[in-house]
């Protein structure tokens, strides 16, 4: 097992790359706290995860709020003495318009979650982390926090910041050995981000294809092909990876 005896914290597990990653992490060994703010999905993860002899434990968490990041902290702790793997992976998008027409209130929110979540998540492990020796912090941005898109522009920045938080974190526990990297996503099914953009385009056959087409691989992401990528990145195998930037997106921005 890759993460045998590991302990990992995963947030948005209710749902998409989440839950997918809770589910493979604890078959690969990892005790897991699954939080997010859905809790009847969280529990939907958990109870996944017990079915198949895991150990793991839900919690009602809202990343943009420093007491319930501590408070799952302390639950990690209490109950499973340590925390190993950190999967920063809490987001949200709100909504696609011009830079000039987004409201101000939804430019707070979108970076209350995408980057105050982040940096609450790791800024409240990281003390762990180093009592441990050790540690994996994973965080989720996009290909989004790589490349300019038409109307996402405050999505992108959020992203965007991930890469360089977790780049920055990286170098500055380096030295308690602790890693920090990025997964970037492109398009994924089955997730809450894409559920209303793949909705409509699958209603007309046409635009599904040309979302399917701009990816050489012929086909959109799963939460598992994510899920995957986050797990070698957080387990020894990655043990010389740190500050990087790994793009899983069926080779949509190589063109």
């Amino acid at each position: 097992m890759r993460l045998k005896d590991k302990v990992a914290i995963i947030t948005g597990a209710a749902s998409g790359i989440g839950k997918a990653a809770a589910i493979i992490f604890a078959r690969e060994g990892a005790k897991i706290v699954a939080a997010d703010i859905d809790m009847e999905g969280c529990n939907k993860a958990v109870e996944s995860i017990k079915a198949e002899g895991g150990e793991a434990l839900s919690l009602h968490i809202d990343v943009s709020q420093a007491g319930h990041v501590k408070k799952m902290v302390n639950l990690a702790v209490s109950t499973y003495k340590k925390i190993d793997i950190l999967i920063n992976n809490a987001g949200i998008f709100i909504t696609q318009c011009r830079v000039g027409d987004v409201e101000e209130e939804q430019f707070e929110k979108t970076f209350a979650v995408n980057v105050r979540g982040q940096f609450l998540c790791a800024k409240y492990c990281l003390p762990e982390m180093i009592k441990n020796g050790s540690g994996s912090i994973v965080c989720t941005a996009s290909m989004s926090g790589i490349v300019g898109q038409r109307a996402t522009g405050i999505y992108n920045a959020s992203k965007a910041s991930s890469i360089l938080l977790a780049k920055n974190i990286a170098l500055d526990y380096a030295e308690y050995k602790i890693r920090a990297n990025c997964i970037c996503p492109g398009y994924v099914d089955d997730t809450k981000i894409n559920e209303e953009i793949f909705k409509e385009a699958r209603k007309d056959g046409h635009k599904w294809d040309e979302i399917v087409g701009m990816h050489p691989l012929g086909r959109v992401g799963t939460p598992e092909d994510m899920a995957y990528g986050a797990l070698y990145l957080a387990s020894d195998e990655a043990s010389f990876v740190t500050g990087t930037t790994l793009v899983i997106d069926g080779g949509l921005t190589a063109v």
